[in-house]
């Protein structure tokens, strides 16, 4: 849905995306990337290092696909979506994980 976002809303600069996957020691990086590249439409070679986590418990619970951090380097545009948060929030008072609109429901 991010990516949507920026992709559609913003019409972002797609050589400024970086993706950094967090994963497990037994777990193939190479085919998670593939896997991440393939999802997010972002190439491999805009894939940073992979965090690689080597303490965990064998057959815990863990992610099958690990986890992408998507970054984008871009101020202005931080800005702009840190100034519609705030909007937002002001407009919809958020009552756990409910958004509840000012108007009542």
């Amino acid at each position: 849905m991010f990516f949507r976002f920026l992709r559609e809303v913003y019409c972002i600069d797609e050589k400024k995306l970086r993706i950094y996957l967090y994963c497990y020691s037994d777990q193939d990086k190479a085919e998670l990337i593939r896997f991440w590249s393939e999802v997010t439409k972002v190439p491999k070679s805009q894939f940073s290092k992979p965090y690689t986590r080597t303490d965990f418990k064998k057959g815990g619970r863990k992610m099958k696909y690990g986890m992408i951090h998507v970054r984008y380097g871009d101020k202005k545009l931080l800005l702009e979506i840190l100034s519609l948060i705030e909007y937002y929030s002001q407009r919809y008072k958020c009552v756990g994980t409910q958004a509840v609109n000012e108007g009542g429901l």
